[in-house]
């Protein structure tokens, strides 16, 4: 299942780009999903071609159904790279064993529209759970859907609206 956001920032490319590989960004976007205990950013690189950071989260466990299970926790790792030739921030959301039934994953797209930025957010769902997982995903993707008006308002602030 695939989930398509689209916005127009009245900021340049580069400055949305600036806010969406920033730690403050990242971090109060992160704080703010649901099951969320804490998370730490970290920048692995940062070169003229690209920028690769992580988000290293502690989450409470889920449900078979995708509900909150405060009984336990466990770590995802969200690695983002933005190719700064396309324009590009790719993402992919994991866990710290390495092994997930639920595989996240997604891309912004940045495209300049004068003084503003087109933003594309797709992000794809994948459960691998037999019988259910495709009630799962759609489960996630209104999860995701609920939550982009908060992500834009974040957006928004970081880079300085």
């Amino acid at each position: 299942m695939n989930v398509i956001h689209k916005a127009r920032i009245q900021a340049s490319i580069a400055k949305v780009a600036e806010a969406l590989c920033s730690e403050g960004y990242n971090c109060e976007a992160e704080l703010g999903r649901d099951g969320v205990v804490s998370t730490a950013f970290r920048e692995v690189e940062r070169t003229s071609q690209r920028v690769v950071f992580e988000l290293r989260t502690v989450e409470y466990k889920r449900t078979k159904t995708g509900g909150v299970d405060k009984s336990g926790t466990f770590v995802s790792i969200t690695r983002s790279e933005l190719d700064l030739a396309s324009h590009t921030l790719s993402w992919k959301y994991g866990t710290e064993s390495g092994s997930s039934r639920v595989k996240l994953s997604g891309v912004n797209r940045l495209k300049a529209e004068g003084p503003a930025t087109d933003l594309e957010h797709e992000v794809r769902i994948e459960v691998d759970i037999p019988l259910i997982g495709g009630q799962i995903a759609k489960l996630i993707g209104r999860e995701f859907k609920a939550g982009l008006g908060r992500y834009d308002d974040i957006l928004l602030r970081h880079v300085g609206q």
